[in-house]
This record gives structure tokens, C-alpha cells and sequence, in this order.
């Protein structure tokens, strides 16, 4: 008992009481303090459920009564059943405004990325710096290109409806010098 008692208690500086006389404050700080450390006790109910004081038949089902058996027998699902299941239809999931369909992300093939390439047993290698270059210079071209041809398309469009609005106007501007030609005829 007395052994235990010399390794559960460590002493400790850092805990002493101040000096009640401030002059002797030097040096004189009294013995340190002896602090008392234990682990906590294991638990009586050892590892497994929750709540180790509830009786077995809270968690199983005995089999003694028929009733019982014949009871549980017609709520239970078979792995059978489950799988007869599986091709019935789910009316319920017909209706398209009401499903909500999820992806997963395991679903979702991850984009290739052009700087690696697959080697040797489906290990990712880097490819050179040369290559790399030539690949963002092909990117920066194609991209430049797109961009060329959407601004190209866009400059069409435009003078496209320049062209016909200014048809417009001279068929419109003839209309009203004919108009008036007519007026002025048949006055």
C-alpha cells in the first residue's frame, strides 16, 4: 500500500504556495507540492453493447412459444423475397415530378487529365516539359479558334440584320416617295 501510494503522488513546483513572508521570497519556497495522479478504472461491463445491464432477451428473440415463432415468421423479409422483389415496379417512383434522382460520386468518371498518361500497370505518369508546352500552346490555339469563330459568327449575325434593316429603309423610304407620287397624281 505504501508503494502504491509513492507512484500515484509526483511532485510539483509549479503548484507551490506563495511565500507568506514577501522578504525570504528568494529561494525559500517551501517543499513542492505533492500531487496524486490516477488512471481511471476499466469498465465493469466491458466492451459490447450500449447498455451492458439489459438482459439478452432485450436483443434476442427466444423461440420457446409457437405463437411467437409463427408471429415473427410473417413479419420477417426473406433474402428470397428481396430478391423476387427487385424486378417489381415502384409506382411510387413513376412519377417524375415527384423523384428526385442522385449521382454518386462513384458514378462520375473523373475528367483525364492531359498531363498525365497511363503507364505500365495502370500507374500515372507525368509527361515531359516539351510535350506539356505543346499541349497548352494546342489548347491556347483551339481555344483562340473558338473564340475567332464565335466572334466571326456574332459579326455575321450582325450585319446580317444591318443588311436587312437597311433594306427596310430604302423599301419603306421608295414606298412613301411612291405614296406620295400617287397623292400627288391624283390631286
Amino acid at each position: 500500500m505504501e508503494d502504491e501510494n509513492v507512484e500515484d503522488f509526483y511532485e510539483f513546483r509549479l503548484f507551490n504556495e506563495p511565500p507568506l513572508n514577501p522578504s525570504t521570497a528568494g529561494n525559500a519556497q517551501g517543499p513542492p507540492r505533492r500531487i496524486g495522479i490516477r488512471s481511471p478504472s476499466p469498465d465493469p461491463g466491458g466492451p459490447g453493447f450500449l447498455i451492458p445491464r439489459r438482459s439478452d432477451t432485450f436483443y434476442f428473440a427466444s423461440c420457446g412459444n409457437a405463437e411467437k415463432t409463427e408471429q415473427f415468421r410473417r413479419v420477417a423479409v426473406s433474402g428470397e423475397e428481396i430478391l423476387r422483389a427487385r424486378g417489381d415496379r415502384w409506382r411510387g417512383c413513376e412519377l417524375p415530378w415527384r423523384v428526385m434522382t442522385i449521382k454518386l460520386a462513384q458514378q462520375i468518371k473523373p475528367e483525364k487529365s492531359i498531363l498525365y498518361t497511363d503507364g505500365d500497370a495502370g500507374k500515372r505518369t507525368r509527361i515531359g516539359k516539351k510535350r506539356r508546352i505543346a499541349l497548352r500552346k494546342k489548347i491556347a490555339m483551339a481555344e483562340a479558334k473558338a473564340v475567332a469563330a464565335q466572334m466571326n459568327q456574332t459579326e455575321k449575325e450582325t450585319m446580317e440584320r444591318e443588311k436587312r434593316t437597311r433594306r427596310n429603309r430604302e423599301k419603306k423610304v421608295k414606298r412613301k416617295i411612291k405614296d406620295k407620287a400617287k397623292k400627288a397624281s391624283d390631286s
